[in-house]
């Protein structure tokens, strides 16, 4: 009940830092809260969006990297902006634009074979979609033929392959392989990153581009499909 006092008395100016807040504490209960009282007094989901997720999001990423990023505390402000997103999708007059352009790129996300490790893919996903591009999630354990048929069913302009441990980091180049044997990425894209992924490896296994974060995969993801005008 404490997160529901507060939530009280929050004025314009107050309300976006106490979302930031939440959102770093992981607490994804005063969010939904926080959100549905920002509503109340008739604040837009694109100021709340630029106001309070956005640098909440940017938060996360300069302070978890490397080693750091598969902390509890990243887990739980994934679920925080995530119950966010979900909230403010409830709103249909008001809801997020940035998923639902017609223009929008696709990127098809997973976690390699043998690897069932998804904070820092989850956190990716919820970058890009926040940056307008629209996220196919495969989920974990991808073998390299899930890869495939979501290429052939999606189309997408790239993909994204995470590994956190050094068992699998072999999965993402076996994977990349069998796309190019099967002559799926003349038009698409592939980005890796993860604990056990660098930026030699990724390139030696065949990506066009290294991610060491996520607010770093939105970044090379737009240069690598020259995307424009988005949110980052």
């Amino acid at each position: 009940m404490k997160g529901v006092n507060r939530v009280m008395r929050k004025n314009r100016n107050e309300i976006f830092p106490s979302i930031i807040s939440a959102i770093i504490e992981g607490d994804s209960s005063l969010v939904i809260k926080l959100i549905e009282e920002s509503k109340k007094i008739n604040i837009s989901t694109k100021e709340i969006l630029d106001t309070a997720l956005l640098p909440a999001i940017r938060l996360i990423a300069e302070k978890f990297q490397g080693p750091d990023f598969y902390v509890p505390n990243v887990l739980l402000a994934t679920y925080s902006i995530k119950a966010a997103l979900i909230t403010l999708q409830t709103h249909p007059s008001d809801t997020l634009t940035t998923s639902k352009s017609p223009s929008a790129k696709t990127v098809i996300v997973g976690t390699v074979e043998g690897d069932i490790h998804d904070i820092g893919k989850n956190l990716v996903c919820i970058f890009l979609q926040l940056d307008g591009f629209k996220v196919i999630d495969l989920g974990v354990d991808v073998k390299p033929n899930q890869f495939a048929e979501a290429l052939n069913k999606y189309k997408p302009s790239l993909v994204g392959m995470s590994s956190l441990l050094t068992t699998t980091a072999g999965e993402v180049a076996t994977a990349i392989s069998f796309l190019k044997k099967n002559n799926l990425l003349q038009t698409t894209k592939i980005m890796a990153g993860g604990g056990a992924i660098t930026k030699a490896f990724a390139l030696s296994a065949g990506a066009d581009g290294y991610a060491p974060d996520a607010f770093s995969a939105v970044q090379l993801a737009k240069s690598l499909i020259c995307m424009e005008n988005t949110l980052f």
